[in-house]
């Protein structure tokens, strides 16, 4: 126990924290229960940093976990895209260069201007190898 710090009493009389105790024992039951109060409060918030360090770990992790599978659709995106313009120059090259590849608001596909007749034509033989392709990736 510290003694050497000084303590005033109601007159302002320096005293020590015996002295206090034996003159003033309400005081010192006063400062008995806010340390206590104090004590509890500190263990209630030393709790709570513990359950917000354990929901800031959860965040980070799932934050790492979305910018992985960000990460992960990106490449998949980029090889899907690799795909489809090697399939557009393979399908631009088998049809004279006036094929290409699109969307139509339901998948992508392949058509090509017929040269007799001038119309976009869908080309069913290809839609296997596209869909291969959305599915598989690049090979």
């Amino acid at each position: 126990m510290n003694t050497s710090k000084i303590y005033y009493d109601l007159e302002g009389n320096e005293k020590t924290i015996l002295q206090m105790v034996k003159d003033e024992p309400l005081w010192a039951a006063n400062r008995v229960q806010e340390g206590e109060g104090f004590e509890a409060e500190n263990t209630r918030l030393k709790a709570e940093i513990e359950s917000l360090d354990i929901v800031l770990a959860v965040a980070i992790n799932e934050n790492k976990s979305v910018w992985d599978e960000n990460a992960r659709l990106k490449a998949k995106l980029a090889n899907i895209e690799e795909g489809l313009n090697r399939l557009e120059k393979k399908c631009n090259d088998e049809y004279l260069n006036v094929g290409s590849v699109y969307w139509d608001g339901f998948g992508y596909g392949f058509g090509f201007i017929d040269e007799d007749s001038q119309h976009l034509t869908w080309d069913e033989s290809l839609s296997d190898l596209i869909d291969n392709l959305l599915t598989k990736g690049v090979d």
